[in-house]
């Protein structure tokens, strides 16, 4: 119903809302962190991106699950693999979610849309998590190397035999488990000072 950037936007208004709120939230405002997975890795990365343009010094994680930040039409390794490997999204899959997300006047090269074309310096550090068996995973280690390029600390898992979304079913991928205690441990960590 909405196109991009309005998903943008609307994370982004409610980041505000949650950082004017933060008090009666019982959250603090200096220490902030974003987090994502999938479309929501791409959004977190753009939230992030805005937060440093425009000046918040609060934010001091961010946290990318098998995201997907670059979505220009291009041709990309992973899309001609088999699609067996992918059981859970698929190169068709994700050329469907691109159409539909960016509709007939999207702009694919505004970082509002695909971070990974935006200015990555002086962000803060982050931690990108991947699936083996995900057609975003080039995608994924491409921005992690790219903010790694920028001068930002990164830490990059690539978690073998993991379908992109397994974080969100532990049950069906023992992956998951692990995935979640290193996405808590960097999270305590940036976020508190402290490590689980």
């Amino acid at each position: 119903e909405h196109r991009a950037p309005t998903a943008v936007h609307d994370c982004l208004d409610a980041t505000h809302w949650a950082l004017e709120h933060a008090a009666e939230l019982g959250a603090r405002a200096d220490s902030v962190g974003v987090t994502g997975d999938s479309a929501g890795g791409n959004l977190a990365a753009a939230v992030a991106q805005q937060l440093r343009d425009a000046g918040f010094a609060g934010l001091r994680h961010q946290a990318l699950v098998y995201p997907a930040p670059d979505l220009t039409e291009r041709e990309v390794e992973a899309l001609q693999e088999a699609d067996r490997r992918f059981v859970l999204l698929t190169p068709d899959m994700m050329r469907s979610f691109r159409r539909v997300y960016l509709g007939d006047g999207g702009d694919d090269s505004d970082p509002l849309l695909s971070p990974a074309l935006g200015n990555l310096t002086g962000l803060p550090p982050a931690l990108v998590q991947l699936a083996e068996h995900d057609p975003l995973r080039p995608d994924g280690q491409a921005y992690a190397a790219a903010l790694a390029d920028a001068g930002v600390e990164v830490r990059t898992t690539t978690y073998r035999g993991a379908p992109h979304g397994f974080i969100t079913f532990p049950g069906f991928a023992p992956a998951a488990l692990a995935a979640l205690d290193e996405l808590i441990g960097e999270v305590a960590h940036h976020l508190h000072e402290e490590t689980l």
